[in-house]
């Protein structure tokens, strides 16, 4: 069975990468709901969602560091 948009999406909201097409925000739940409902009388949706952070997560510290490396900066 397929969940909405047959993709994984990122419940990690913390992640810097705001323009991530898997983030799974108020937006998106809100559209898979309103999808579900096309064809099911309940609101028991099927949202595939990572259970570990993925490799690509980044949070506000590695972030800085990530920067820093990136622009040649040490300690």
């Amino acid at each position: 069975m397929s969940g909405y948009l047959d993709k994984t999406f990122c419940p990690f909201l913390e992640c810097v990468k705001m323009e991530c097409h898997r983030r799974l925000t108020d937006e998106v739940q809100a559209d898979a709901l309103k999808w579900w409902r096309s064809f099911n009388d309940n609101d028991n949706v099927l949202i595939c969602q990572y259970t570990d952070k993925p490799d690509c997560y980044m949070d506000g510290k590695q972030a800085i560091e990530w920067l820093r490396k990136t622009m040649g900066m040490t300690d």
